[in-house]
């Protein structure tokens, strides 16, 4: 008989995986845009991809040096970071973009610092198998704040690039599904909020991937 945590751990590590390849496919498709913006985009998605692979990884094999991982899936994660800025300030005006590109930067940095330098953190598993990434509240405060500065313009900005209503609602809400959700997964370790999470965060990519798979990224659908 499959014990409840052997079932969680498999249900953990499909969920990453999933997202895995749903990420890694809208970073193809954006990427392989002729609009920088765009692009831009997609190589974003595509590092977030990268972190979501190596997360696999740890729920999967629970390396013994699950620290190191755990902070090498970072590196994608803020490479991504940039992409995205790039991304959101194309949809700025010039005269914007440089303070916007600055303030950021900042941000960026000072993120840099508190989680490599500053704050240490200690991710684990639950007993029932859900990772926990127990993360100081400093960098908490830092990855919220990314987000919503950064991917959150980002995928209004290549939104306005979408002519078709339904493939820009369901790609707009179903990305923005999936930032609430990655602030929710980093931040909170009930296990019964995770699941719920984790249900919001597959429907948020399935959304955006269906739309791009249907409509596709083409002349007709984009301006």
């Amino acid at each position: 008989m499959i014990s409840i945590m052997e079932t969680i751990n498999y249900l953990v590590a499909s969920f990453f995986t999933a997202s895995t390849l749903l990420l890694a496919y809208l970073g193809y498709s954006f990427a392989s845009s002729k609009k920088q913006s765009l692009r831009n985009f997609g190589v974003g998605i595509s590092f977030v991809s990268l972190a979501f692979l190596i997360w696999t990884y740890i729920v999967t094999f629970h390396p013994a040096n699950l620290g190191l991982v755990a902070t090498v899936g970072v590196i994608p994660l803020f490479c991504a970071f940039i992409y995205f800025l790039l991304a959101a300030v194309s949809g700025v005006k010039t005269k914007y973009r440089l303070s916007l590109i600055f303030i950021s930067g900042v941000i960026l940095a000072s993120f840099v610092v508190a989680r490599f330098f500053l704050y240490e953190s200690n991710p684990g598993f639950t007993d029932n198998g859900f990772f926990a990434f127990n993360v100081d509240p400093v960098v908490l405060y830092f990855y919220a704040l990314i987000l919503s500065f950064n991917f959150i313009p980002a995928v209004y900005v290549v939104g306005r690039h979408i002519k078709h209503d339904l493939f820009r609602v369901f790609f707009e809400l179903g990305l923005t599904l999936v930032s609430v959700g990655l602030i929710i997964m980093v931040t909170n370790t009930d296990e019964s909020v995770q699941i719920v999470n984790g249900v919001g965060i597959a429907i948020g990519l399935v959304a955006a991937a269906l739309a791009t798979a249907k409509y596709g990224l083409s002349s007709k659908t984009i301006k």
